[in-house]
């Protein structure tokens, strides 16, 4: 028999981001999923929350409303709200988002179980995916090129003859 001792570690500082961001990454959606990154180690639910916020982030980069007129007054729109409002195009991203969302829910308001670190871990590669989606330049056109080629159904494209002269 082998016994084998696993460590984890508490605290890490500076702590490194637990996902590869896109150049394109708005500071302050990095800003807070360096904080989640931080936080991941000490106390998973504050990590989540952090997560759940730089969710919101993304939603305000993408210049979704962050509030509504109701009433005759303005009010803030929930997380909920802000990801029902992305267009079509964003549909991957929606879906996405509401798994960070559920996630951050949980480890905001249930104080009694704290959030486990895989589905976590699983939430930040989540995350770095809907970043890579929403601000890759790449992806962006990797998606134009796709549309694209199906437009033409797989035909060449057609192109200008230059004259040999």
């Amino acid at each position: 028999m082998e016994v084998v001792e696993i460590f984890y570690p508490e605290f890490i500082h500076p702590s490194p981001s637990l996902i590869a961001l896109v150049e394109e990454t708005p500071t302050d959606v990095f800003e807070e999923i360096q904080r989640a990154s931080s936080l991941i180690w000490i106390d998973t639910s504050s990590s989540a929350n952090k997560l759940r916020l730089a969710a919101e982030r993304v939603l305000t980069a993408l210049k979704v409303n962050r509030t509504k007129i109701q009433k005759s007054k303005r009010r803030p729109l929930m997380l909920n709200e802000r990801i029902g409002l992305l267009g079509p195009q964003y549909a991957e991203i929606a879906d996405l988002l509401h798994s960070i969302r559920f996630l951050g829910n949980h480890g905001s308001h249930e104080s009694a179980v704290s959030v486990d670190r895989s589905d976590l871990l699983n939430a930040f590669e989540i995350m770095e995916h809907v970043i890579s989606i929403a601000f890759s330049t790449k992806a962006k056109r990797v998606k134009a090129a796709a549309k694209d080629i199906k437009r033409r159904k797989g035909k060449p494209p057609v192109r200008n003859k230059k004259s040999t002269l």
